[in-house]
């Protein structure tokens, strides 16, 4: 609402999040729109928004906040200061609506939003907004309660000296994991991207023992993480642009972690990916530890990837692996550098890139219920019906959820 304000733009546009990602700074969708302002990634780098292996802007929602109204002035803009049409094009595209308003205009037909011939996500997407913004400003006449909340700052943007372990300032300040990574959400890994953005989200009520904790790191010792680098090795025909997409870093990334002062490669040459394994020292350092263990996992069951490190279990072959994860058997052998004889055994990683897993209705997957979800909103971000997600997990429309509940989520 500051920005809005500041910007002097309609205030229902504070409402748009709530149709795109019901303000959650996770959402991923099957097109790959990712963040509370759904932002597809040609369009957030177009915005300024940086993605990398280090962050992604499109789900922090203090940098995506200004891309997303930054975009939404420029649609005005183009659109004559309709509103209604720069809400449409946010929907479904720039292009599609300026073709859309110009084939009616040739024809001698209205232009305004309800008089093209939009998609049925798009005729849906406006009324959202304008309904929303009658039931907020006047929740009386529909029987709506709004929340009571004090017009003060709950949270404060704490500015860092650089790239920061994130997990040793959460641990020096007291700011819970979970905590630090929902106002923090942007971040995939414990450290901040090198690049920046170098600040930190975090209750008010923190930010001055952060800052403390700030102070204090430069004069200890960051823990000891051994680290386990993921190489490749270059095949006939790759070149770094190839390699960068296929492995969903960037042409500078693989340059600068491999030092590399051109682009040629030779076959045969072993490059190392900006990916790591990290082992920790839990006797030495129990808190960190402990910290750093959380961090992962909530980045692992929150952050949306095509790419995962599967563990070998006993009994299990190429075969099976590549079968459960929606892959071929070549696809997995070339993702790990395996020839066609390769044996795998128990405790080996293996890396594994797909576009979506086997719809195998014996497949299940958990997910673990956070502030603010509902049975409807897991149920819309996860691709499923709410009947099937009540009868996975014995529940009926009036249940109760609980932070931290684990529910079933099944494929098919």
């Amino acid at each position: 609402l500051n920005e809005i304000e500041a910007r002097n733009l309609p205030g229902e546009l504070a409402l748009l999040p709530i149709v795109e990602s019901a303000f959650d700074s996770f959402a991923y969708s099957r097109e790959s729109a990712s963040g509370p302002w759904q932002f597809l990634t040609a369009t957030a780098r177009e915005q300024g928004l940086v993605i990398n292996q280090w962050y992604d802007g499109r789900r922090d929602f203090h940098a995506a906040t200004r891309a997303a109204l930054n975009y939404l002035t420029y649609l005005a803009d183009l659109f004559d200061q309709d509103w209604a049409l720069a809400v449409a094009a946010y929907n479904a595209g720039q292009g599609r609506i300026g073709r859309l308003v110009r084939r009616n205009a040739a024809r001698g037909q209205g232009v305004e939003w309800h008089e093209l011939p939009l998609p049925r996500e798009t005729r849906g997407y406006v009324p959202k907004i304008k309904g929303l913004g009658c039931l907020f400003s006047n929740p009386e006449a529909w029987g709506f309660e709004l929340p009571s909340v004090e017009d003060k700052p709950r949270v404060a943007r704490v500015e860092l000296p650089g790239q920061t372990d994130v997990v040793l300032a959460a641990t020096l300040s007291g700011v819970e994991m979970a905590t630090l990574l929902s106002l923090n959400a942007g971040l995939n890994r414990h450290l901040t991207s090198p690049e920046g953005p170098h600040a930190l989200t975090v209750p008010v009520e923190h930010a001055a023992r952060l800052r403390d904790a700030l102070v204090e790191m430069q004069s200890i010792e960051a823990p000891s993480l051994p680290m386990q680098w993921r190489e490749i090795i270059v095949q006939r025909g790759d070149t770094l642009s190839e390699l960068a997409q296929r492995h969903q870093t960037t042409v500078a990334t693989l340059r600068r972690v491999n030092n590399l002062s051109s682009d040629r490669l030779s076959i045969g040459q072993r490059l190392r990916l900006d990916e790591q394994i990290v082992e920790i020292d839990e006797a030495a350092q129990p808190q960190y530890a402990s910290a750093y263990r959380e961090l992962i996992a909530l980045q692992q069951q929150l952050i949306p990837t095509n790419r995962v490190i599967h563990r070998v279990r006993s009994g299990e072959s190429l075969w099976v692996i590549a079968r459960r994860y929606g892959v071929s058997v070549a696809d997995l052998q070339r993702m790990n550098n395996l020839g066609s004889n390769s044996m795998i055994r128990p405790g080996q990683r293996l890396t594994i890139e797909r576009g979506r897993r086997i719809a195998d209705h014996q497949e299940s997957r958990n997910y673990i219920v956070r502030s603010g979800d509902s049975l409807w909103t897991i149920a819309r971000r996860q691709g499923v019906s709410m009947e099937n997600l009540m009868r996975w997990n014995q529940l009926n429309a009036n249940s109760i959820l609980r932070i931290g509940q684990r529910l079933v989520l099944r494929g098919g």
